[in-house]
């Protein structure tokens, strides 16, 4: 079930698995995705996590319109990212994903639009 933070300043957790899943982000604003390394009991799960526009292919095989990031890592993206896709290969890892400034359009160089 897609997960809607683009009208929230707050940092949100989101559980990926072996389904695809997507957020809906803000297009003007960038955002911080840091891998937990735990699933949404606290325990322990390091599998990557594999972003992308698109349909997601949760691999190392090599292709473009993919992210991985694994536990321990974060990654900014956007702004002009409406909605980011998200999927397993194994597990149910959790990520915090954290609103940053507005870098265009309403709002800019702003935490609140």
């Amino acid at each position: 079930m897609a997960t809607d933070i683009s009208q929230s300043s707050e940092a949100a957790i989101i559980e990926a698995d072996t389904t695809q899943d997507s957020v809906t982000l803000h297009k003007d604003r960038t955002y911080t995705i840091v891998h937990t390394g735990l699933n949404a009991s606290g325990g322990a799960d390091a599998n990557t996590i594999w972003f992308a526009q698109g349909d997601v292919t949760a691999s190392w095989a090599v292709g473009t319109d993919k992210l991985p990031v694994q536990d321990g890592q974060s990654v900014v993206v956007g702004p002009a990212l409406a909605t980011l896709n998200f999927k397993t290969a194994a597990g149910s890892p959790v990520f915090s994903i954290i609103p940053g400034v507005y870098e265009r359009g309403a709002g800019y160089g702003t935490r609140e639009p």
